[in-house]
């Protein structure tokens, strides 16, 4: 992926855009060794966007990074990027093989949870969260320039059938759902524990129908001899 990006699309390699989100990148990583790094970098695009894909690469547009006012707000859009390798969301250097939770959880859901993640990641790095929140906010800004009310509203009629369609919740609940996260966080709750929790309840849920169903299997089976003798 890295290498179609650089064939394909400019990469800056100076300038203050560079400068932002090595220094950013760094922050986050802080507590990490080297070799759980990742680097983000700075591509030319026509969308102000970021994504990031297998490897250890992020990617973010100077588009993008030309509205976020600061450090902060640079730092939830490569969180939020970070987040989706940490989560599992990707197979990678925090996954092989098999994604880590459920493969099949929806879309919107896994944005969700990268979301939560992400202003973890940032209050730990010592970021105000009200600034890193400014990159939501500024979405749902162009999101309400460009006249989609429903990306930022969702939509009253058919409001899980819209989220599921889009991938993402509206903005407005995004910045609802991480700005209820941030006192969470501080009295202990993080998104991965939840996760993982989630996960074995689901686990324990499975075994007790598989035991519940090779229960009956085996009282069928008995009661088929007895009734041959």
């Amino acid at each position: 992926m890295r290498a179609r990006v650089e064939a394909e699309l400019v990469i800056e390699r100076e300038g203050w855009a560079v400068d932002r989100v090595r220094r950013v990148t760094e922050r986050l990583q802080a507590a990490l060794p080297d070799d759980e790094r990742f680097e983000t970098i700075v591509i030319a695009s026509q969308h102000h966007t970021a994504f990031t894909a297998p490897g250890r690469t992020i990617y973010v547009a100077r588009h993008m990074l030309d509205l976020l006012p600061d450090d902060a707000a640079a730092a939830f859009v490569i969180a939020h990027e970070l987040a989706h390798h940490h989560l599992g969301h990707l197979i990678g250097r925090y996954v092989h093989g098999l994604p880590f939770f459920e493969a099949t959880l929806p879309q919107h859901e896994r944005e969700r949870h990268a979301d939560l993640h992400a202003i973890e990641l940032c209050i730990a790095a010592g970021y105000d969260p009200d600034r890193c929140i400014l990159a939501l906010q500024i979405l749902d800004a162009m999101v309400l320039h460009c006249g989609d009310l429903e990306g930022s509203l969702g939509n009253p009629l058919d409001p899980h059938g819209e989220v599921a369609r889009r991938g993402y919740f509206p903005t407005l609940q995004r910045i609802a759902h991480v700005q209820a996260h941030v006192p969470a966080y501080r009295t202990g709750a993080r998104i991965i524990n939840t996760l993982a929790a989630e996960r074995d309840a689901a686990s324990r849920r499975r075994m007790k129908k598989a035991l519940k169903i090779a229960g009956s299997i085996v009282a069928t089976a008995a009661l088929l001899l007895l009734r041959r003798r």
